[in-house]
């Protein structure tokens, strides 16, 4: 339930959709409750709702790290062929 009944305006898609994509999706979260006063919850859903309606894909997590351990194990391997 919200705690500030603040009414959105169309302009609020962009505002947060931009930072979205500018940010992320965590930032763009933290925004929009600082503004409104709304609970995690309602934030998450609403910048969830916003990335499904314009078509946004959801960020990658965990990529990164697989492919350091990727590298670093072909690196290991390749040491113990020689």
């Amino acid at each position: 339930m919200m705690r500030n009944m603040n009414v959105r305006k169309p302009a609020d898609d962009k505002k947060y959709l931009q930072i979205y994509k500018e940010k992320g999706p965590l930032t763009a979260v933290k925004e929009y409750r600082e503004d409104t006063g709304c609970s995690l919850r309602e934030a998450k859903e609403y910048i969830d709702s916003l990335r499904i309606k314009y078509g946004l894909k959801q960020p990658l997590s965990g990529g990164g790290c697989m492919l350091v351990f990727m590298l670093l194990m072909t690196v290991a391997f390749s040491f113990m062929l020689f």
